[in-house]
């Protein structure tokens, strides 16, 4: 089984399209389940989540890493699959994830992505690049993995001590190189995303990129989670 597990804090106008469009794969119902991990909201994201999904988990803490490791505990599936709220999963994406969890050696798994939002060009082309870096990094061996486009084999999830709970950005960079040295990374075209720019757009490109850097070279936490709207 593949549980999906769906971080979320005060996402009730993203939600919805977010758990719809994982409810409409094509795979089986039966074969995966839906997980919303709240992060204490004060709007109505869980009233929306429960007419969607199959759990909804509330969580004490506001932190992406945090809400990820709850459900990730509660999960029912040995496949882990992370999407966030603000974003939409592809027609065939669970498919993919299930192809690459049938080849040999395989710890984790992500995609293509692309932004959400069509109304700023330069936002477009930064996470088209995202995503090549995605794709090249997996390919070459150094994998970079988006939090809101990743599946994980439960085993090497607990193995790799799941997401670091305390640093409330790069913490998907952080898991990345931590399965990188439990076995192989798969990239699967079908495992598509389309993502929410708001973050990029409100704190910026350029401090963004320049932050993530930093924490991959140095460890060293960016103080962007002070502008992220999600968390």
């Amino acid at each position: 089984m593949i549980s999906v597990i769906v971080p979320a804090y005060n996402e009730e106008k993203t939600i919805a399209a977010c758990l719809k469009s994982v409810l409409s794969q094509g795979i089986p119902r039966q074969e995966y389940e839906v997980i919303v991990s709240d992060s204490s909201s004060t709007d109505k994201t869980v009233q929306v989540a429960e007419k969607y999904a199959d759990k909804v988990l509330k969580c004490k803490k506001v932190s992406a890493g945090y809400g990820r490791n709850h459900g990730a505990k509660k999960a029912k599936g040995n496949i882990l699959a992370f999407i966030d709220a603000d974003s939409i999963a592809g027609p065939n994406w669970l498919e993919g994830i299930k192809e690459e969890f049938e080849k040999e050696g395989i710890v984790a798994a992500t995609g293509p992505f692309r932004a959400l939002e069509k109304d700023s060009l330069l936002e477009r082309l930064f996470y088209s690049g995202w995503s090549i870096e995605a794709r090249v990094t997996t390919m070459v061996g150094f994998p970079l993995l988006a939090g809101f486009n990743i599946a994980v084999q439960k085993s090497a999830f607990e193995k790799a001590g799941c997401f670091n709970e305390e640093n409330m950005t790069c913490e998907d960079y952080d898991l990345s190189l931590k399965l990188k040295k439990l076995g192989k990374i798969g990239f699967n075209n079908k495992i598509f995303t389309l993502t929410s720019t708001r973050n990029i757009r409100e704190g910026g490109i350029i401090k963004y990129s320049i932050e993530g850097l930093s924490y991959l070279l140095f460890k060293k936490k960016s103080g962007w989670e002070k502008r992220r709207r999600d968390w």
